[in-house]
């Protein structure tokens, strides 16, 4: 068995076991596909965030969706720049997550009122900011399958 024309086996050997491996070619294609879809395109990095594959995102004009301050700042060190980074929680897990978004300016997509109502709390007491942010809202409808995961929907 082959990918991208490397027998399995050679990777094994070189790498080890187990190991993850992508194909540049079919990642590409679909890059370009999902980019006829819409004049904005983001990756969302919890599906990976291996430093290559954001960094030929960033090298084809896809923008970061991340989940966590860890991800935002994995983003930054792969090249991204703050304003392709788009942070999307229903928390600020604590002060320094809301500090660093204010600080790098990091447009944030907030999940619950909660988090808006820290976000404006934070952004007045520190004085400096993008006071810009965006409001996701869950319809109730979807596949939520954990109390703990919320994927859009009932669980």
């Amino acid at each position: 068995m082959k990918i991208e024309k490397v027998e399995v086996q050679e990777i094994a050997r070189q790498f080890g076991t187990p190991v993850y491996v992508y194909s540049l070619e079919i990642l590409r294609q679909s890059i370009n596909e999902i980019k006829k879809l819409s004049p904005v395109t983001r990756y969302a990095m919890k599906a990976s965030s291996n430093v290559k594959i954001l960094q030929e995102m960033l090298a084809n004009g896809v923008k970061i969706d991340a989940v966590s301050v860890y991800e935002v700042q994995r983003a930054i060190r792969a090249g991204y720049k703050a304003e392709d980074i788009c942070f999307t929680s229903d928390v600020f897990f604590n002060a320094d997550d809301v500090n660093y978004c204010l600080d790098n300016n990091i447009y944030c997509n907030c999940g619950t009122l909660g988090m808006v109502e820290e976000y404006g709390q934070a952004l007045k007491k520190q004085g400096s900011g993008s006071a810009k942010i965006s409001i996701r809202i869950n319809p109730g409808e979807g596949a939520g399958h954990s109390k703990k995961t919320n994927t859009g929907g009932p669980y």
